[in-house]
């Protein structure tokens, strides 16, 4: 499962995700970060 619920709240940071994910599965938190990466890399 994905965390759509963070896209509005990228803009607050990482660690307002992690609050909002903090309930993900490990798989999940490590799709996630990949996303950040990409996002990180795309800015």
């Amino acid at each position: 499962m994905s965390c759509p619920s963070i896209n509005p709240i990228i803009l607050g940071g990482e660690d307002d995700i992690k609050w909002v994910c903090q309930d993900m599965e490990l798989g999940d938190s490590k799709e996630l970060r990949n996303y950040m990466e990409r996002l990180h890399d795309t800015a």
